[in-house]
This record gives C-alpha cells, structure tokens and sequence, in this order.
C-alpha cells in the first residue's frame, strides 16, 4: 500500500490504496482508485463511497443492497455474506461476482457499516485474471478503513 488515500471530503472517511493507482470522485458520493488493466480494458478498482441510508437500520440498509444488486449488476451472484466488524464498528463483508456487458467475470468484495445515519462501502471490483492481486490490497484498504470520531 502507499501513502495515499482515499479521502471521502465530506465526512473524513478515508482508506489507503495501492502504489500507482490513479484516484479520482465518484458522482459526488465517494473516492476511487484505479488499479492497470486486465483481462482487456478492465481496470481493477477500489471504491468508497459514504452516502446517507435515509433513515434506515443497518438491516433495513443491506436488505435493500441486496436486493439492488442483482438488478444494477448482470449474472450477479452471492458467493458469501457474512457479519465482521468494519472500522471499528458493527459491519459486514459480501463477495460477489458478476458479469461486464462484454462478459467479462467479475468480483466484487465489499466491506460495509453503517455508523450515525450513514452507509460506508468500501468495494474492490476485478477481473478474476486479477484477483489474488486485488484482493490483497482490498484486505490492506479495508484494515486501513478509517471512519472519524463520533460516529
């Protein structure tokens, strides 16, 4: 990992990501980073985004993740979902995989919690040409997850 971050502005929520990875906002509602390329055009990502859950609980919150995400994301499947704490918090982790229109085969990993009103997402998406690379600085980006005071 470098000594980078990505940096949520708004609330201060931020993550390390890797050495040589281009950042950049994402639609207002959070920071990516942008790994090289595989398997094509793919560019290996890691994205965290914080956005308000409207009032949801963290139950509510996730319920409505999944069942948005096999309707934004083609061929989605589940591969795992399980509790764990994320940045100090109640939280959890989901793996997934899905399907690029080109039909490329996907993962996604994704850390999530839900402190004082707000949904913090952290996502790593790859090709599976790339996964044992990507997923260890997924792990770094999550460990390093850091959510400020007084959430």
């Amino acid at each position: 990992m470098s000594d980078g971050w990505l940096l949520h502005r708004q609330t201060g929520a931020r993550c390390p990501h890797p050495d040589g990875w281009t950042t950049g906002e994402v639609h207002g509602a959070g920071m990516a980073a942008l790994g090289p390329a595989h398997d094509g055009d793919f560019h290996a990502s890691l994205v965290l985004t914080v956005v308000p859950n409207g009032g949801l609980t963290f139950a509510q919150w996730q319920a409505h993740s999944d069942r948005l995400l096999p309707v934004r994301l083609r061929d989605y499947e589940l591969v795992d979902l399980k509790k764990c704490r994320v940045a100090g918090v109640p939280g959890g982790q989901r793996l997934s995989r899905h399907r690029t229109v080109e039909g490329h085969l996907l993962l996604l990993h994704q850390w999530f919690c839900a402190p004082s009103g707000v949904g913090v997402t952290l996502s790593a998406t790859c090709a599976i040409s790339s996964y044992v690379e990507v997923e260890a600085h997924a792990r770094d980006a999550a460990a390093g997850l850091h959510l400020p005071g007084g959430w």
